[in-house]
């Protein structure tokens, strides 16, 4: 079965993302794991950077959501370690500060979003989207050259046409289950 072209809605993008959260004050965290938990997959909360980094490494998320300002290990030098183990990890920075150095270094660190305190859900929602579309574009993409390094593997002489980056609709009839051979 050829792999879902149509767009999903933000509704289905973001109930398939896993997400870190990482807010130091404890009753700001409680309300938004509850926010996040009624929109994302899985919501995985931390107290710090240094808790998120640790939790980052063993639980892989899609995306992380941090607070800037934390004891222990700022959001931004979380991001930083993140950003050079995975670059390609979605980080949002939520904040109180719009003063223009905290700006500049979340610029430098390659975050990916910026939402202001207090957290308005009708702006953070959006930027979520934004980045959970291009997690699951990604990970389609990874899957498609998964299965394509697959079927080179099993039969070395096969030959695949791809337009733009697709691949022909002749390897996905090649693979459908009636055309295998036990």
């Amino acid at each position: 079965m050829p792999l879902r072209n149509v767009p999903l809605s933000p509704t289905e993008t973001l109930s398939r993302i896993s997400l870190l959260l990482v807010e130091d004050d404890a009753f700001t965290r409680e309300q938004l794991t509850r926010l996040l938990a009624r929109t994302v997959d899985v919501v995985h909360p931390a107290a710090d950077g240094s808790e998120a980094l640790r939790l980052f490494r063993d639980l892989q998320p899609d995306m992380v959501l941090t607070d800037i300002n934390m004891p222990v290990m700022d959001g931004l030098s979380m991001a930083a370690i993140i950003k050079a183990e995975s670059p390609d990890t979605p980080i949002i920075a939520v904040t109180a500060h719009n003063e223009e150095h905290f700006l500049q270094k979340a610029i430098e660190v390659g975050i990916d979003g910026y939402v202001s305190k207090p957290i308005d859900p009708d702006a953070l929602i959006p930027i979520l989207f934004k980045n959970a579309s291009f997690v699951l574009q990604r990970n389609q993409e990874e899957a498609r050259n998964q299965l394509v390094s697959y079927l080179l593997d099993i039969n070395p002489h096969l030959i695949i046409s791809s337009e733009h980056g697709r691949v022909g609709r002749t390897v996905w009839r090649l693979c459908s289950p009636e055309r295998v051979v036990r």
